[in-house]
């Protein structure tokens, strides 16, 4: 049964593993659905992801310290970060602005709706951003960032 399983895994990656975006993987954690559907372009056009990605912005070293504003390691060093680091500019700082623009890449024509700061829509750090990232706006709403729990301050939360 094992020598079957070890044929079975390198005949897989032989293939180029379970799919395109992951060439080393056996088996995939996505329903076999979500699968179809990412396969097939016109499928695909009516995909909706809708998310609430983790805000959280690599530490600069403007930072001022111990100021809480950003966190060590958790933008930087991952492989989202590394293969778009160039196409995004400053805003690879940013991990809702790397979830973006893996969704925008690697998920062609799907809608993508989410919760989130504004600041990939005005901030100078995303002028580079949004050169590339040319998502259509179609509809969403804009509120206080105090109506989420676990929310601290006075900024805008959009649903775009």
């Amino acid at each position: 049964m094992m020598s079957f399983l070890i044929s079975l895994a390198r005949n897989t990656l032989k293939r180029g593993g379970v799919d395109s975006k992951c060439p080393n993987c056996i088996e995939s954690k996505l329903p076999k659905s979500l699968q179809e559907i990412l396969k097939d372009e016109t499928k695909r056009k009516k995909l909706i992801i809708f998310i609430n990605p983790p805000y959280a912005e690599a530490t600069s070293g403007m930072t001022p310290a111990g100021t809480g504003k950003n966190k060590d390691g958790v933008a930087l060093g991952n492989a989202t970060y590394e293969r778009y680091k160039d196409s995004m500019g400053k805003a690879s700082n940013e991990l809702f602005a790397q979830f973006f623009f893996r969704i925008y890449k690697e998920i062609p024509h799907c809608k993508l709706a989410s919760f989130s700061t504004l600041k990939y829509v005005n901030a100078s750090n995303f002028v580079k951003f949004r050169e590339k990232f040319k998502a259509k706006f179609l509809k969403g709403f804009i509120c206080p960032a105090y109506t989420f729990d676990n929310v601290k301050g006075n900024f805008p939360i959009g649903f775009f």
